[in-house]
Protein backbone atom coordinates (compact mmCIF):
# COMPACT_ATOMS: atom_id res chain seq x y z
CA UNK A 1 0.00 0.00 0.00
CA UNK A 2 1.60 3.32 -0.97
CA UNK A 3 -1.00 6.00 -0.07
CA UNK A 4 -4.65 6.76 1.26
CA UNK A 5 -7.47 8.91 -0.93
CA UNK A 6 -10.03 10.91 0.60
CA UNK A 7 -13.23 11.55 -1.41
CA UNK A 8 -16.91 12.55 -0.29
CA UNK A 9 -19.33 10.70 -1.35
CA UNK A 10 -20.29 13.18 -4.67
CA UNK A 11 -16.84 13.03 -5.42
CA UNK A 12 -16.83 9.04 -5.69
CA UNK A 13 -20.41 8.81 -7.37
CA UNK A 14 -19.22 11.18 -10.25
CA UNK A 15 -16.01 9.09 -10.67
CA UNK A 16 -17.90 6.22 -11.15
CA UNK A 17 -20.74 7.48 -13.39
CA UNK A 18 -17.86 9.41 -15.68
CA UNK A 19 -15.59 5.90 -15.78
CA UNK A 20 -16.07 2.26 -16.08
CA UNK A 21 -15.77 0.21 -12.83
CA UNK A 22 -12.70 -1.74 -14.42
CA UNK A 23 -11.15 1.24 -15.37
CA UNK A 24 -11.47 3.36 -12.49
CA UNK A 25 -10.83 0.54 -9.77
CA UNK A 26 -7.22 0.07 -11.63
CA UNK A 27 -6.42 3.44 -11.28
CA UNK A 28 -7.08 2.64 -6.92
CA UNK A 29 -5.12 -0.75 -7.67
CA UNK A 30 -8.11 -2.49 -6.32
CA UNK A 31 -10.32 -4.68 -7.79
CA UNK A 32 -13.85 -4.38 -9.21
CA UNK A 33 -15.53 -6.15 -6.92
CA UNK A 34 -13.87 -4.07 -4.39
CA UNK A 35 -15.15 -0.52 -5.65
CA UNK A 36 -18.61 -1.88 -6.16
CA UNK A 37 -18.34 -3.20 -2.29
CA UNK A 38 -17.45 0.14 -0.95
CA UNK A 39 -19.54 1.88 -3.35
CA UNK A 40 -22.76 -0.69 -1.88
CA UNK A 41 -21.29 0.53 1.78
CA UNK A 42 -21.88 4.34 1.04
CA UNK A 43 -24.98 4.21 -0.82
CA UNK A 44 -23.63 5.11 -3.96
CA UNK A 45 -25.68 3.62 -7.23
CA UNK A 46 -22.89 2.21 -10.02
CA UNK A 47 -23.87 2.07 -13.46
CA UNK A 48 -26.00 -1.49 -14.65
CA UNK A 49 -24.20 -3.88 -16.84
CA UNK A 50 -24.26 -2.84 -20.31
CA UNK A 51 -24.27 1.19 -19.27
CA UNK A 52 -20.90 1.83 -21.12
CA UNK A 53 -21.42 -0.21 -24.18
CA UNK A 54 -24.80 1.59 -25.16
CA UNK A 55 -23.66 5.32 -23.92
CA UNK A 56 -20.99 4.45 -26.74
CA UNK A 57 -23.24 2.99 -29.46
CA UNK A 58 -25.44 6.69 -28.59
CA UNK A 59 -28.56 4.78 -26.75
CA UNK A 60 -30.43 6.50 -24.59
CA UNK A 61 -29.22 5.49 -20.59
CA UNK A 62 -30.39 6.44 -17.42
CA UNK A 63 -28.30 7.59 -14.46
CA UNK A 64 -29.00 6.80 -11.01
CA UNK A 65 -29.03 9.74 -8.72
CA UNK A 66 -27.04 10.05 -5.82
CA UNK A 67 -29.67 8.99 -2.82
CA UNK A 68 -29.52 11.27 0.55
CA UNK A 69 -26.96 9.38 2.88
CA UNK A 70 -28.85 7.15 5.37
CA UNK A 71 -28.63 8.97 9.35
CA UNK A 72 -25.52 7.62 10.46
CA UNK A 73 -23.39 7.48 7.10
CA UNK A 74 -20.52 9.03 7.01
CA UNK A 75 -19.81 11.86 3.71
CA UNK A 76 -15.94 10.64 4.03
CA UNK A 77 -14.53 7.94 2.50
CA UNK A 78 -11.14 6.53 2.54
CA UNK A 79 -9.86 4.88 0.00
CA UNK A 80 -6.49 2.62 0.59
CA UNK A 81 -4.36 3.27 -3.07
CA UNK A 82 -2.09 0.21 -4.11
CA UNK A 83 0.65 0.27 -6.34
CA UNK A 84 -0.53 -1.89 -9.40
CA UNK A 85 2.04 -4.51 -10.64
CA UNK A 86 4.14 -3.00 -13.40
CA UNK A 87 3.60 -5.79 -15.97
CA UNK A 88 6.80 -6.30 -18.36
CA UNK A 89 6.85 -4.34 -21.76
CA UNK A 90 6.19 -8.14 -23.52
CA UNK A 91 2.92 -9.21 -21.81
CA UNK A 92 1.07 -4.94 -22.33
CA UNK A 93 2.47 -5.78 -26.18
CA UNK A 94 0.56 -9.20 -26.41
CA UNK A 95 -2.83 -7.57 -23.80
CA UNK A 96 -2.64 -5.19 -26.57
CA UNK A 97 -2.56 -6.94 -29.70
CA UNK A 98 -5.30 -9.21 -28.25
CA UNK A 99 -7.18 -6.93 -27.55
CA UNK A 100 -7.01 -5.82 -31.11
CA UNK A 101 -7.64 -9.20 -32.33
CA UNK A 102 -11.08 -9.70 -30.55
CA UNK A 103 -12.52 -6.13 -31.51
CA UNK A 104 -16.40 -7.45 -30.88
CA UNK A 105 -17.14 -9.28 -27.59
CA UNK A 106 -17.76 -13.10 -28.38
CA UNK A 107 -21.09 -14.01 -28.29
CA UNK A 108 -21.94 -17.55 -26.38
CA UNK A 109 -25.11 -19.05 -27.55
CA UNK A 110 -27.67 -19.93 -25.35
CA UNK A 111 -28.23 -23.81 -27.11
CA UNK A 112 -25.91 -26.72 -27.69
CA UNK A 113 -24.79 -26.26 -31.56
CA UNK A 114 -25.28 -29.09 -34.67
CA UNK A 115 -21.57 -29.79 -33.86
CA UNK A 116 -19.41 -29.35 -31.22
CA UNK A 117 -15.72 -28.90 -30.96
CA UNK A 118 -13.63 -31.98 -29.73
CA UNK A 119 -12.91 -30.81 -26.88
CA UNK A 120 -16.06 -29.92 -25.39
CA UNK A 121 -17.85 -33.07 -26.21
CA UNK A 122 -14.94 -34.94 -25.03
CA UNK A 123 -15.89 -32.95 -21.72
CA UNK A 124 -19.70 -32.93 -21.98
CA UNK A 125 -19.79 -36.80 -22.24
CA UNK A 126 -17.41 -37.30 -19.15
CA UNK A 127 -19.52 -34.99 -17.04
CA UNK A 128 -22.91 -36.54 -18.11
CA UNK A 129 -21.08 -40.04 -17.34
CA UNK A 130 -19.59 -38.98 -13.48
CA UNK A 131 -21.53 -39.82 -10.52
CA UNK A 132 -22.46 -36.85 -8.28
CA UNK A 133 -20.76 -36.64 -4.84
CA UNK A 134 -22.87 -36.53 -1.84
CA UNK A 135 -22.86 -32.75 -1.83
CA UNK A 136 -24.09 -32.81 -5.69
CA UNK A 137 -20.73 -32.18 -7.45
CA UNK A 138 -19.87 -33.78 -10.74
CA UNK A 139 -15.97 -34.15 -11.24
CA UNK A 140 -14.73 -36.75 -14.36
CA UNK A 141 -11.84 -39.00 -13.95
CA UNK A 142 -8.88 -37.48 -15.70
CA UNK A 143 -8.77 -38.44 -19.35
CA UNK A 144 -7.38 -37.40 -22.63
CA UNK A 145 -9.53 -34.49 -23.52
CA UNK A 146 -11.51 -33.59 -20.51
CA UNK A 147 -10.80 -30.54 -19.09
CA UNK A 148 -11.10 -30.98 -15.31
CA UNK A 149 -14.68 -29.34 -14.11
CA UNK A 150 -16.20 -29.39 -10.26
CA UNK A 151 -19.86 -28.90 -11.04
CA UNK A 152 -23.35 -29.22 -10.18
CA UNK A 153 -25.43 -30.78 -13.25
CA UNK A 154 -27.00 -27.85 -14.03
CA UNK A 155 -23.85 -26.03 -15.34
CA UNK A 156 -22.69 -28.50 -17.66
CA UNK A 157 -24.17 -26.92 -20.58
CA UNK A 158 -22.47 -23.78 -19.61
CA UNK A 159 -19.68 -25.34 -19.69
CA UNK A 160 -19.77 -26.93 -22.58
CA UNK A 161 -21.02 -24.00 -24.48
CA UNK A 162 -18.23 -21.96 -22.77
CA UNK A 163 -15.49 -24.75 -23.74
CA UNK A 164 -16.83 -24.89 -27.44
CA UNK A 165 -16.67 -21.00 -28.19
CA UNK A 166 -13.19 -20.34 -26.46
CA UNK A 167 -11.72 -23.53 -28.24
CA UNK A 168 -13.19 -22.49 -31.30
CA UNK A 169 -12.31 -18.60 -31.10
CA UNK A 170 -8.28 -19.66 -30.20
CA UNK A 171 -8.35 -21.88 -33.14
CA UNK A 172 -9.43 -18.94 -35.49
CA UNK A 173 -6.43 -17.01 -33.92
CA UNK A 174 -3.66 -19.96 -35.18
CA UNK A 175 -3.88 -21.60 -32.31
CA UNK A 176 -4.47 -24.97 -31.57
CA UNK A 177 -5.57 -27.48 -28.65
CA UNK A 178 -2.99 -30.42 -27.47
CA UNK A 179 -4.64 -33.35 -26.36
CA UNK A 180 -2.86 -34.82 -23.78
CA UNK A 181 -3.04 -38.19 -21.01
CA UNK A 182 -5.22 -36.44 -18.25
CA UNK A 183 -6.58 -33.99 -20.22
CA UNK A 184 -5.80 -30.91 -23.00
CA UNK A 185 -3.92 -27.76 -23.22
CA UNK A 186 -4.42 -25.08 -25.51
CA UNK A 187 -1.37 -24.30 -27.40
CA UNK A 188 -0.98 -19.88 -27.46
CA UNK A 189 1.76 -18.68 -28.98
CA UNK A 190 3.80 -21.87 -27.53
CA UNK A 191 2.91 -21.86 -24.31
CA UNK A 192 0.56 -24.40 -22.92
CA UNK A 193 -2.25 -23.30 -20.66
CA UNK A 194 -5.03 -25.20 -19.17
CA UNK A 195 -8.76 -24.10 -18.26
CA UNK A 196 -10.53 -25.24 -14.77
CA UNK A 197 -14.27 -25.24 -13.92
CA UNK A 198 -15.22 -24.96 -10.58
CA UNK A 199 -18.85 -24.37 -9.23
CA UNK A 200 -18.79 -22.61 -5.42
CA UNK A 201 -21.54 -24.49 -3.04
CA UNK A 202 -24.46 -22.75 -1.24
CA UNK A 203 -24.27 -23.51 2.63
CA UNK A 204 -27.64 -24.35 4.29
CA UNK A 205 -28.15 -25.22 7.84
CA UNK A 206 -28.86 -28.92 7.90
CA UNK A 207 -32.25 -30.18 9.04
CA UNK A 208 -31.83 -34.19 10.83
CA UNK A 209 -33.87 -36.39 8.82
CA UNK A 210 -35.73 -39.10 10.75
CA UNK A 211 -33.37 -41.46 10.89
CA UNK A 212 -30.71 -39.48 12.32
CA UNK A 213 -33.28 -38.47 14.76
CA UNK A 214 -34.15 -42.03 15.33
CA UNK A 215 -30.52 -43.01 15.87
CA UNK A 216 -30.00 -39.96 18.62
CA UNK A 217 -33.09 -41.24 20.38
CA UNK A 218 -31.81 -44.85 20.52
CA UNK A 219 -28.20 -43.40 21.52
CA UNK A 220 -29.71 -41.09 24.06
CA UNK A 221 -31.55 -44.13 25.69
CA UNK A 222 -28.71 -46.41 26.28
CA UNK A 223 -26.82 -42.90 27.45
CA UNK A 224 -29.18 -43.10 30.43
CA UNK A 225 -28.95 -47.10 31.08
CA UNK A 226 -24.78 -47.31 30.40
CA UNK A 227 -23.81 -43.84 30.02
CA UNK A 228 -20.02 -44.56 30.39
CA UNK A 229 -20.52 -46.40 26.85
CA UNK A 230 -22.91 -43.84 25.35
CA UNK A 231 -21.28 -40.65 25.59
CA UNK A 232 -24.26 -37.94 26.18
CA UNK A 233 -22.31 -35.27 24.70
CA UNK A 234 -22.20 -37.12 21.28
CA UNK A 235 -22.91 -35.10 17.77
CA UNK A 236 -25.37 -37.16 15.62
CA UNK A 237 -25.88 -34.93 12.56
CA UNK A 238 -23.67 -32.38 10.85
CA UNK A 239 -24.18 -28.83 11.20
CA UNK A 240 -24.67 -27.72 7.53
CA UNK A 241 -25.51 -29.07 4.42
CA UNK A 242 -23.40 -27.89 1.11
CA UNK A 243 -24.73 -27.96 -2.42
CA UNK A 244 -24.00 -26.10 -5.93
CA UNK A 245 -24.76 -23.10 -6.15
CA UNK A 246 -25.03 -22.37 -9.90
CA UNK A 247 -22.14 -20.06 -9.45
CA UNK A 248 -19.34 -21.07 -12.31
CA UNK A 249 -15.48 -19.85 -11.66
CA UNK A 250 -13.24 -20.27 -14.40
CA UNK A 251 -9.53 -20.30 -13.56
CA UNK A 252 -6.53 -20.13 -16.24
CA UNK A 253 -3.41 -21.80 -15.50
CA UNK A 254 0.03 -22.78 -16.72
CA UNK A 255 0.25 -26.46 -17.68
CA UNK A 256 2.73 -27.86 -15.36
CA UNK A 257 4.53 -26.72 -12.57
CA UNK A 258 7.58 -24.57 -12.69
CA UNK A 259 10.28 -22.34 -10.88
CA UNK A 260 8.42 -19.57 -10.67
CA UNK A 261 5.28 -21.72 -9.27
CA UNK A 262 3.61 -18.71 -8.00
CA UNK A 263 2.92 -17.90 -11.61
CA UNK A 264 1.30 -20.72 -12.81
CA UNK A 265 -2.39 -19.45 -12.02
CA UNK A 266 -2.78 -16.80 -14.74
CA UNK A 267 -6.18 -15.69 -14.07
CA UNK A 268 -9.65 -16.59 -12.89
CA UNK A 269 -13.20 -15.01 -13.64
CA UNK A 270 -16.61 -15.43 -11.80
CA UNK A 271 -20.33 -15.38 -12.09
CA UNK A 272 -21.23 -11.86 -10.58
CA UNK A 273 -24.30 -9.97 -9.95
CA UNK A 274 -23.07 -7.92 -12.77
CA UNK A 275 -21.99 -10.62 -15.05
CA UNK A 276 -21.51 -13.72 -16.05
CA UNK A 277 -18.42 -16.14 -16.82
CA UNK A 278 -19.69 -16.04 -20.40
CA UNK A 279 -19.65 -12.59 -20.93
CA UNK A 280 -16.08 -12.90 -20.30
CA UNK A 281 -14.79 -14.53 -22.53
CA UNK A 282 -12.86 -11.87 -24.43
CA UNK A 283 -10.72 -11.16 -21.19
CA UNK A 284 -10.21 -14.59 -20.96
CA UNK A 285 -8.77 -15.11 -24.45
CA UNK A 286 -6.94 -12.05 -23.58
CA UNK A 287 -5.31 -13.28 -20.75
CA UNK A 288 -4.03 -16.21 -22.47
CA UNK A 289 -2.14 -14.18 -24.61
CA UNK A 290 -0.91 -11.77 -21.62
CA UNK A 291 -0.39 -15.00 -19.95
CA UNK A 292 1.87 -16.95 -22.66
CA UNK A 293 3.86 -13.57 -22.81
CA UNK A 294 4.44 -13.75 -18.97
CA UNK A 295 5.67 -17.34 -19.06
CA UNK A 296 7.98 -16.63 -22.00
CA UNK A 297 9.11 -13.35 -20.08
CA UNK A 298 9.99 -15.19 -16.55
CA UNK A 299 11.43 -18.03 -18.33
CA UNK A 300 13.96 -15.67 -20.07
CA UNK A 301 14.16 -13.96 -16.22
CA UNK A 302 15.08 -17.74 -14.90
CA UNK A 303 17.14 -18.86 -17.70
CA UNK A 304 19.17 -14.93 -17.21
CA UNK A 305 19.83 -15.70 -13.77
CA UNK A 306 20.64 -19.05 -14.12
CA UNK A 307 23.21 -17.67 -16.77
CA UNK A 308 24.38 -15.05 -14.35
CA UNK A 309 24.89 -17.61 -11.46
CA UNK A 310 27.14 -19.20 -13.55
CA UNK A 311 29.14 -16.83 -15.36
CA UNK A 312 29.83 -15.93 -10.86
CA UNK A 313 30.97 -19.42 -10.47
CA UNK A 314 33.15 -19.43 -13.22
CA UNK A 315 34.63 -16.23 -12.64
CA UNK A 316 34.83 -17.29 -8.71
CA UNK A 317 36.75 -20.48 -10.10
CA UNK A 318 38.98 -18.37 -11.86
CA UNK A 319 39.87 -16.21 -9.37
CA UNK A 320 40.61 -19.17 -7.01
CA UNK A 321 42.46 -20.40 -9.73
CA UNK A 322 44.49 -16.97 -10.20
CA UNK A 323 45.32 -16.94 -6.53
CA UNK A 324 46.70 -20.24 -6.56
CA UNK A 325 48.87 -19.68 -9.68
CA UNK A 326 49.84 -16.43 -7.50
CA UNK A 327 50.81 -18.44 -4.58
CA UNK A 328 52.75 -21.38 -6.87
CA UNK A 329 54.52 -18.29 -8.20
CA UNK A 330 56.11 -16.94 -4.88
CA UNK A 331 57.00 -20.35 -4.18
CA UNK A 332 58.64 -21.22 -7.28
CA UNK A 333 60.65 -17.92 -7.12
CA UNK A 334 61.52 -18.51 -3.42
CA UNK A 335 62.94 -21.83 -4.36
CA UNK A 336 65.05 -20.21 -6.96
CA UNK A 337 66.14 -17.90 -4.47
CA UNK A 338 67.37 -20.84 -2.39
CA UNK A 339 68.91 -22.52 -5.28
CA UNK A 340 70.75 -19.20 -6.25
CA UNK A 341 72.30 -19.29 -2.53
CA UNK A 342 73.00 -22.80 -2.72
CA UNK A 343 74.91 -22.15 -6.08
CA UNK A 344 76.98 -19.26 -4.52
CA UNK A 345 78.05 -21.49 -1.79
CA UNK A 346 79.08 -24.11 -4.20
CA UNK A 347 80.72 -21.84 -6.51
CA UNK A 348 82.53 -20.12 -3.39
CA UNK A 349 83.57 -24.03 -2.10
CA UNK A 350 84.88 -24.86 -5.56
CA UNK A 351 87.31 -21.95 -5.83
CA UNK A 352 88.12 -22.17 -2.28
CA UNK A 353 88.87 -26.05 -2.94
CA UNK A 354 91.04 -25.41 -6.10
CA UNK A 355 93.16 -22.90 -4.24
CA UNK A 356 94.26 -25.16 -1.27
CA UNK A 357 96.66 -27.81 -1.28
CA UNK A 358 95.38 -31.35 -0.76
CA UNK A 359 98.90 -33.56 -0.98
CA UNK A 360 97.10 -35.42 2.26
CA UNK A 361 93.40 -35.84 0.34
CA UNK A 362 93.23 -39.33 -1.30
CA UNK A 363 89.87 -38.13 -2.90
CA UNK A 364 90.78 -34.36 -3.88
CA UNK A 365 91.04 -34.41 -7.12
CA UNK A 366 87.08 -36.50 -6.76
CA UNK A 367 86.10 -34.01 -5.10
CA UNK A 368 86.38 -31.18 -6.61
CA UNK A 369 85.16 -32.90 -9.94
CA UNK A 370 82.13 -33.16 -8.04
CA UNK A 371 81.82 -29.87 -6.10
CA UNK A 372 82.20 -28.49 -10.26
CA UNK A 373 79.60 -30.56 -11.54
CA UNK A 374 76.94 -29.42 -9.47
CA UNK A 375 78.07 -26.28 -9.80
CA UNK A 376 77.31 -26.67 -13.26
CA UNK A 377 74.35 -28.90 -13.06
CA UNK A 378 72.73 -25.72 -10.81
CA UNK A 379 73.75 -23.01 -12.83
CA UNK A 380 72.11 -24.55 -16.11
CA UNK A 381 68.89 -24.45 -14.45
CA UNK A 382 68.95 -20.70 -14.41
CA UNK A 383 69.35 -20.59 -18.04
CA UNK A 384 66.68 -18.71 -19.29
CA UNK A 385 65.08 -21.46 -21.26
CA UNK A 386 64.67 -23.76 -18.64
CA UNK A 387 63.24 -22.07 -16.01
CA UNK A 388 60.88 -20.75 -18.79
CA UNK A 389 60.52 -24.68 -19.25
CA UNK A 390 59.84 -25.34 -15.81
CA UNK A 391 57.66 -22.30 -15.83
CA UNK A 392 55.36 -23.54 -18.47
CA UNK A 393 55.69 -27.32 -17.17
CA UNK A 394 54.39 -26.01 -13.45
CA UNK A 395 51.67 -23.95 -15.19
CA UNK A 396 52.42 -21.14 -13.49
CA UNK A 397 50.75 -18.09 -15.73
CA UNK A 398 47.71 -18.36 -18.17
CA UNK A 399 46.54 -15.69 -20.30
CA UNK A 400 44.07 -14.00 -18.32
CA UNK A 401 47.14 -13.11 -16.06
CA UNK A 402 48.72 -11.16 -18.46
CA UNK A 403 45.46 -10.40 -19.51
CA UNK A 404 44.65 -8.95 -16.48
CA UNK A 405 48.30 -7.23 -15.99
CA UNK A 406 47.69 -5.42 -18.80
CA UNK A 407 44.37 -3.94 -17.71
CA UNK A 408 45.59 -2.93 -14.89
Amino acid sequence: MNDRRELTRQELYDLVWSTAMTTLAKSFGISDVGLRKICVKHSIPTPPPGYWAKLQHGKKVEKLALPTPKPGLQDRIIISIYAPQKLPDIVVTARQDAEKRLPTPIEVPDDLPARLHRLASTTRTALRSAKTDYEGFLEPEPASGVIFAQIGKSNVTRVTLILNSIAHTLEKLGNEVVYAENGADFLVEGEKLRLLFHETKTKNEHHPTAAELAEKARWDNNSKQWPTLYRSDRKHWRSWDYSPSGRLSLTLQASSWTSWSSDRQLGRWYDRKSTTVEQQINEVIIAMYAGSALLRHNRAVIEEREKQRQEAAERRQKERERQDRILKRESFVRQKSKEYMELRELQAFSEYFSQQSHSGLTYSSAIAALATEMTERLRSSFLPSNINDEVVELALFTDDDFLLEAIR
